[in-house]
């Protein structure tokens, strides 16, 4: 059966780039989350978690609440709010690091794309850092499907869902949930994000 919770954003984020300002607000935010699994390694585990787009536009106790949601609604919460939260916990201590995954959207002389990064933070030194995570897509898999799933709904939660599902997007192009995973297990080992004393300002990138 799958859990819902509040969990305090301070782990693995998906959303728009966000000012210094943006992010420390975000961090402070409480959104509902569903708790997806726990990846073992012989040293370390990850705690993984889900912020659901329709819950949150749903629940009056979400910073995302809206009482009549649009498509357009729905895409800002996709791309601005994160998918996913994780921490790296050492087996039997505290919590080492904690990641949030920005879905950065850049523009330059060849116009709009799609860029994706995890913000590291150790908790214990309050140091945070940036990590570009290499992937082709322009929402998570989770995401993308949820966004189907709304558009596909017959009790959707769009205000005008006729009008809205006209709207149709192109969602196939998601980055898979395993590739992120295995990508921030990579990461965990290859800078022992397991260890509570890690200084993020020496990893080079």
């Amino acid at each position: 059966m799958v859990k819902y919770g509040y969990f305090i954003l301070f782990t693995l984020f998906l959303g728009c780039l966000q000012a210094p300002a943006q992010i420390s607000h975000l961090s402070r935010a409480k959104l509902l989350a569903e708790t997806l699994d726990t990846v073992h390694a012989d040293t370390y585990h990850i705690e993984a978690v889900y912020f659901p787009i329709k819950k949150n536009l749903n629940n009056p106790k979400s910073p995302a609440y809206n009482r009549n949601p649009s498509l357009q609604d729905v895409l800002t919460f996709a791309q601005n709010q994160p998918s996913y939260a994780f921490n790296v916990r050492p087996k039997n201590e505290v919590v080492s690091v904690r990641i949030k995954l920005y879905h950065k959207i850049k523009t330059d002389s060849a116009g709009q794309s799609i860029a994706f990064s995890f913000f590291i933070l150790n908790p214990n030194t309050k140091q945070m850092i940036e990590l570009p995570l290499a992937a082709n897509g322009s929402f998570t898999e989770h995401r993308s499907e949820e966004i189907q799933s709304i558009l596909s709904d017959p009790q959707s939660i769009l205000r005008d869902a006729a009008a809205d599902k006209s709207q149709m997007l192109s969602l196939n192009s998601a980055v898979s949930y395993r590739h992120i995973i295995s990508n921030l297990s990579a990461l965990v080992n290859r800078h022992r994000l397991y260890d509570r004393k890690v200084d993020l300002l020496d990893i080079e990138f």
